[in-house]
């Protein structure tokens, strides 16, 4: 997938600037694109596509719904990024839930 031209990612188009859901009135949370959402409190200034922000982090050893990426992000597909910081050789596990 592509982003577009001013945005940081396919799913961040600002790092800040943005409501953070725990406090309306913070705004140093990212600003998501469509179909995006926001990472943990950890992680706030980056967006994942919605359904998938268990993988915020660090991509590996996670379970991933196609239902629930449907639902949350209305596609049918998804995007996995391995992180920065993931150092090999290392061993992750992926598990894929198809829809029913």
């Amino acid at each position: 997938l592509n982003f577009k031209p001013g945005h940081l990612d396919t799913w961040t188009i600002q790092s800040t600037g943005c409501d953070c859901p725990d406090n309306a009135e913070d705004k140093s949370c990212a600003c998501c694109a469509q179909g995006g959402c926001l990472c943990a409190s950890e992680n706030r200034h980056k967006c994942v596509q919605c359904g998938l922000e268990t993988a915020c982090g660090n991509v590996c050893n996670v379970t991933l719904s196609s239902a629930q990426i449907k639902q949350r992000s209305g596609r049918s597909t998804g995007e996995l990024k391995s992180s920065p910081y993931l150092k090999g050789p290392t061993l992750c596990w992926y598990r894929f839930e198809p829809s029913a």
